[in-house]
């Protein structure tokens, strides 16, 4: 019964900043449509915090209870024969502030709207922990490759964002050298 009324608490965003419910940044986070969209807003970790940051500045709880806004309001949106236990809930925020402790809240918002959007699956019958995991681990892989390619572009670009010709002609033979690789 304690879960339940922590989870209405959470629902009805008293225990969260303004700043951090889900329909804030909703409104706020609407232009982030791709990875790059919100690594591009993590640049400005005052803009767009970490969940690290957000434990930093506020407390655990407070990230715990964002995860877990987004979980009850997907709960809303879905309409699934089973959904996820106020326990579930609480346990998958748990996990996700202490795996991906390094996400910012464009990212966070951006999974739980890639879900809603069935960019996952289709959710049939039910939504249990295991699916809500995955969601994360797939962003986490496409947000890895993400970083790599923009730190392997950012090296052929100055500070201006212009290629040098000496640059260009690296990234050529970078590029020649990795189809060549894959013609193997």
């Amino acid at each position: 019964m304690e879960i339940k009324q922590e989870l209405q608490t959470t629902a009805s965003k008293a225990n969260l900043p303004a700043v951090l419910t889900p329909a804030v940044l909703t409104r706020e986070l609407k232009q982030v449509k791709s990875v790059s969209d919100a690594l591009a807003l993590a640049a400005d970790s005052e803009l767009c915090p970490s969940l690290a940051a957000i434990r930093r500045d506020y407390d655990s709880e407070t990230v715990e209870d964002l995860i877990m806004a987004y979980l009850i309001e997907m709960r809303k949106m879905i309409h699934a024969k089973r959904h996820l236990s106020d326990e579930q809930i609480e346990e998958i925020a748990l996990e996700v502030v202490s795996t991906y402790y390094y996400f910012t809240i464009a990212d966070i918002h951006l999974i739980f709207k890639w879900a809603k959007m069935g960019k996952y699956g289709t959710l049939y019958e039910s939504i249990d922990m295991p699916k809500v995991m995955n969601w994360f681990e797939k962003y986490d892989d496409m947000r890895s490759q993400a970083v790599t390619q923009e730190n392997e572009n950012s090296q052929f670009h100055d500070k201006g964002g212009n290629m040098t010709p000496q640059r260009m002609t690296k990234y050529f033979d970078t590029m020649q050298d990795k189809f060549s690789k894959s013609k193997k």
